[in-house]
C-alpha cells in the first residue's frame, strides 16, 4: 500500500472513531488479558504511529495476542498465517548512511519510510504458546503497581508539583498539578493523569522544547500540544502495562482534534512526537524502580 494512502485511510478511521466521541487510543484495551505496547515477533515494542495502527486492528478484530509478525517471520519458526488471513499495514522507517570520499560513515541525516502486512498472532497456527496469552497455560498478565509507576516518574525527574483540583501544567511556573490520589477512583487513573501532565511538562524550552509549550498561546497550536500529550499518557500507560481513565479526559478538544486530522500527516507527526515524549520520561531508571523490567528488557 502506498505511504499517501495509508495515510489518508488510518486518518479517516480515527476522525470517525472522533465523531462518535472515542479516543481510539484508550478505548477498549481492558478486554485483553494484559495491557501493554504491540510486540514484535522477538518481543521488541512497536513504536510511534505503529502503536495506534495495531491497537486499532486489535481492537476492531478483537485480537487477544499482543504480538505481530511478518509471514515470513512466521514461517520462520515452522508457524503458519491463516487462510484467508487479512494483514495489518505498519511503517517501517530506514536510515540512509552516506559514505564520505575518505571512505568513513556519516551518521544518517536522511532515510525512506516503507508500509508492509503484519499479523496478529491470533491469525498464525503452530506458534509456541507465549505468543497466545488467552490460551497459554501460563500467567501472562502483568501486575504492575500505578504507585511504584508514579514514584518512579516523581522521584527521577523531581517536577515542580503543587496539588490541586484540576490537572495542569503551567509553564511561566513550571509547575505540574494534579488532585490528591483520594480524589481518582483507582491509582492507575491517577498515573494516566500524571502522565498527561508530564508530558506536558516535559515540552518545557529547558527540556523537548515543543512550540505547545514554549510558543505563546494559540487555539490550534495547544489543541495539537493536547493531542500529543494524550498519546503520550496512552503509550505510557501502556509501556508501564498499566490501563487507568485520565482525571480530564479532554473531551473538549476533540472538534478540534478532528479539524487538525484535515491533514493526513497531522496524527502521524502527533505520533511521533508523543514517542520523544516517552523516550524523555521512561528513562531506564524509571521503568527499574516502577519494576517494569520486562518492558525494560523488551527495550
Amino acid at each position: 500500500m502506498k505511504l499517501d494512502t495509508l495515510r489518508a485511510s488510518v486518518t479517516a478511521r480515527i476522525v470517525k472513531a472522533l465523531e462518535a466521541g472515542v479516543k481510539p487510543w484508550s478505548a477498549g484495551w481492558d478486554r485483553s488479558q494484559a495491557f501493554c505496547r504491540p510486540l514484535r515477533h522477538n518481543g521488541k515494542p512497536y513504536r510511534g504511529i505503529n502503536v495506534l495502527m495495531l491497537w486499532m486492528s486489535a481492537h476492531q478484530h478483537e485480537f487477544q495476542s499482543p504480538y505481530w509478525m511478518t509471514y515470513r517471520e512466521a514461517a520462520a519458526v515452522g508457524a503458519q498465517v491463516r487462510k484467508g488471513s487479512k494483514g495489518t499495514q505498519v511503517i517501517i522507517y530506514k536510515p540512509i548512511v552516506d559514505e564520505t570520499p575518505d571512505g568513513e560513515t556519516e551518521e544518517p541525516t536522511r532515510g525512506f519510510s516503507k508500509a508492509y502486512a503484519v499479523f496478529n498472532a491470533d491469525q498464525i497456527d503452530g506458534l509456541a504458546d507465549h505468543y497466545y496469552p488467552a490460551s497459554s497455560a501460563e500467567p501472562t498478565a502483568r501486575s504492575h503497581d500505578p504507585l511504584a509507576a508514579y514514584s518512579a516518574l516523581m522521584a527521577v525527574h523531581k517536577p515542580k508539583y503543587e496539588e490541586g483540583p484540576q490537572p495542569c501544567y503551567i509553564p511561566a511556573r513550571d509547575v505540574v498539578k494534579w488532585p490528591n490520589i483520594s480524589v481518582f477512583h483507582t491509582p492507575a487513573d491517577q498515573l494516566a493523569t500524571v502522565c498527561h501532565e508530564l508530558a506536558h511538562w516535559s515540552g518545557a524550552r529547558s527540556r523537548l522544547a515543543r512550540a505547545g509549550i514554549v510558543e505563546p498561546f494559540e487555539k490550534t497550536r495547544y489543541a495539537y500540544e493536547e493531542l500529543v500529550a494524550d498519546l503520550a499518557a496512552a503509550f505510557m500507560g501502556a509501556s508501564f502495562g498499566i490501563l487507568g481513565e485520565q482525571f480530564d479526559n479532554h473531551a473538549s478538544y476533540i472538534a478540534t482534534w478532528i479539524e487538525l486530522l484535515s491533514d493526513n500527516s497531522v496524527i502521524f507527526k502527533a505520533a511521533a512526537e508523543a514517542e520523544r515524549v516517552c523516550d524523555f520520561l521512561l528513562t531506564p531508571a524509571v521503568l527499574d524502580q516502577a519494576e517494569c523490567s520486562d518492558f525494560l528488557d523488551a527495550a
